[in-house]
C-alpha cells in the first residue's frame, strides 16, 4: 500500500469514526472505489488503535473517574454492553469477515444504517439532531450509488 493510500484511508477513518455511520464500511467502500489493494489486518488494527487513543484523549476525565471508582452503575453497563459484542465477535468473526469483508453487502449495510437512523433520531446516538441525521442520511444515500457489488 502506498503512503498516499494510507493517508486517504486514515482520513476516512478519522472523519467517519465519530459519526453515526460505519467507519469500517467506508474504508471498504473507498478501497474498492479507488482500487486500493485490501489493507492488511495490521494496518486496520493501527487505524483503530489511533481511534482508541483519540477516544482516551477526549474522555480521559470520564475514564479516570471509572478507574478511581470502578464499582458504579456506568462500569456495570459498560461491561454488560461489551460482553455480548465480544462473544459474537469470537464466535462469528470468520463468518462476518467472509460475508462483509469484501464489500459485497455494503450497499445493504448503508441502507440499513440509514433506515435505523431515520426511525430513531437520538435513540442510537443521543447527540444526533434531526439536522445531523438528515445530512448523514444524505451522504449515505450518495455513497450508495457507486457501492461495488
Amino acid at each position: 500500500m502506498k503512503i498516499s493510500e494510507s493517508i486517504i484511508l486514515g482520513l476516512i477513518q478519522g472523519l467517519t469514526e465519530f459519526l453515526p455511520v460505519s467507519s469500517s464500511g467506508h474504508l471498504v467502500l473507498f478501497q474498492n472505489l479507488f482500487g486500493i489493494e485490501e489493507a492488511t489486518q495490521a494496518f486496520s488494527i493501527l487505524l483503530h488503535m489511533a481511534t482508541l487513543i483519540a477516544v482516551f484523549v477526549y474522555y480521559w476525565r470520564d475514564i479516570w473517574a471509572l478507574i478511581r471508582r470502578p464499582f458504579q452503575r456506568t462500569t456495570a453497563l459498560l461491561i454488560a454492553g461489551t460482553i455480548p459484542t465480544v462473544i459474537i465477535a469470537l464466535l462469528f468473526n470468520d463468518t462476518f469477515d467472509a460475508i462483509f469483508g469484501k464489500g459485497k453487502f455494503i450497499g445493504f449495510n448503508f441502507i440499513f444504517t440509514a433506515a435505523t437512523l431515520e426511525v430513531t433520531p437520538g435513540g442510537i446516538c443521543p447527540y444526533l439532531t434531526r439536522s445531523l441525521s438528515a445530512r448523514c442520511r444524505a451522504w449515505q444515500y450518495c455513497l450508495l450509488c457507486p457501492a461495488p457489488a
